[in-house]
């Protein structure tokens, strides 16, 4: 796929703006603009003016933009090979008639193109974003194919979102993934919004609601079950003992199943486990508690054997089935046939999925140890969204500040 990139290679003032497009092995071309810029006011790792909210920088921005649309478009549209050469680029960025001009042709399928090319740019991007990014847009793309027609940013009004909304459900989506959906289409859409191209009048009024989704954990006296139940198969056993120092440890699986022997850190008499968090790159020490060594003494202070991520599902529903969680709760079971998450009743072991350790560790220990320090150990970033993680709103943290006053006042 082709990428158009854009840089300065000069520290004089003004330093003229380059564009470079790659199309794999077939093009490397740099080609000079008719743009420049002071290279205090151009960021090399955004490859972009570094404010963009100034009316100087927007519009520099936007014309960079118009450049890039017309070239990736001209690329996408064109049913021949085209030999990609200076001449050729001059050519179409020249062009006035656009499919991506500012107030009218813009195709949302290309604005997910231009902003899923941007943000691959910018090293600080994540990898989770470009994926969402064309996991958003293929939905839009059979829902296109469905209305039997190219949508433009310009027809993303509450109309739109509401039909597109139907459309989704028809497909048996839940409401939690449609309102994530419509939420990231209308982030990509401001995008846009605030380089300068038109949106619909009430693009700002679009909203859409979200359902709270269940929250499976495993309570204190469901643990003291799965570590009680003699395990038939060591497979299990090994199995059972990760469940139990994930529910202690508070880590996604992906980040679980890396601790080892060699990642433990001492700190005084303190043990830490040394973790770069997979899915945020961020280095953090962990914490382990008592209940967590006890399981490391049963192996020489190592962690239990690591297995896959669909092993450790499959384990450890058969892990609480032993473990006698049979009783019937409310929850979200993954269909294997449509993948789709069903909602219903279940016995509790169906409902147990890698991530109920994370989860069970901060509900449990919620309440216990301050919500900032149980931010460093689960790795969420603000109070929010642990809170959100676990199920808890207004009330819940209204209800806690009372039973904290009321405890104040009883010891007077």
């Amino acid at each position: 796929m082709a990428t158009v990139q854009f840089l300065i290679q000069s520290d004089k003032n003004p330093s003229p703006i380059y564009l470079r497009l790659r199309n794999g092995r077939n093009a490397d071309i740099k080609f000079k603009t008719s743009y420049s810029i002071s290279p205090n006011d151009w960021s090399k790792s955004k490859k972009q003016p570094k404010n963009i909210k100034d009316a100087n920088g927007k519009s520099l921005m936007s014309e960079l933009f118009s450049i890039r649309s017309k070239i990736i478009t001209e690329l996408n549209n064109s049913k021949r090979t085209i030999i990609i050469t200076k001449e050729w680029i001059e050519k179409v960025i020249s062009t006035p008639e656009v499919i991506l001009a500012k107030d009218q042709d813009h195709y949302l399928q290309n604005c997910f193109d231009v902003y899923h090319d941007e943000k691959k740019t910018n090293s600080e991007t994540k990898l989770s974003l470009l994926k969402k990014t064309k996991s958003v847009q293929a939905l839009v793309k059979r829902y296109e194919t469905k209305k039997r027609r190219k949508f433009l940013l310009l027809d993303v009004d509450v109309n739109w979102m509401s039909d597109f909304e139907k459309f989704l459900r028809s497909e048996n989506y839940k409401q939690s993934y449609i309102f994530r959906n419509v939420k990231f289409i209308k982030m990509v859409g401001k995008y846009f919004k605030d380089l300068g191209y038109s949106t619909s009048t009430n693009f700002d009024s679009i909203k859409s609601k979200d359902k709270k989704a269940f929250k499976t954990y495993l309570n204190e006296d469901e643990l003291r079950l799965i570590e009680e139940a003699p395990m038939p198969t060591e497979s299990l056993e090994n199995a059972r003992d990760w469940l139990v120092i994930s529910c202690h440890l508070g880590q996604r699986v992906s980040d679980l199943m890396r601790c080892s022997k060699k990642r433990i850190v001492m700190n005084g008499n303190k043990m830490l486990v040394d973790i770069r968090q997979k899915k945020t790159d961020q280095a953090v020490m962990v914490g382990v508690f008592e209940k967590v060594k006890e399981y490391l003494a049963k192996r020489d202070g190592d962690f239990p054997r690591p297995i896959s991520d669909q092993r450790y599902n499959e384990y450890i529903k058969e892990v609480c089935k032993i473990a006698g969680l049979t009783h019937i709760e409310e929850g979200t079971l993954y269909d294997a046939t449509t993948k789709r998450g069903i909602d219903g009743f279940y016995e509790k072991w169906q409902l147990v999925t890698s991530h109920v350790g994370r989860r069970s560790f901060a509900t449990n220990y919620y309440g216990k140890v301050p919500i900032a320090l149980l931010l460093v150990q689960t790795g969420h970033t603000t109070e929010r969204a642990f809170l959100d993680y676990i199920g808890k709103g207004s009330i819940d943290k209204t209800s806690e500040l009372l039973d904290y006053m009321e405890r104040l006042y009883n010891r007077t």
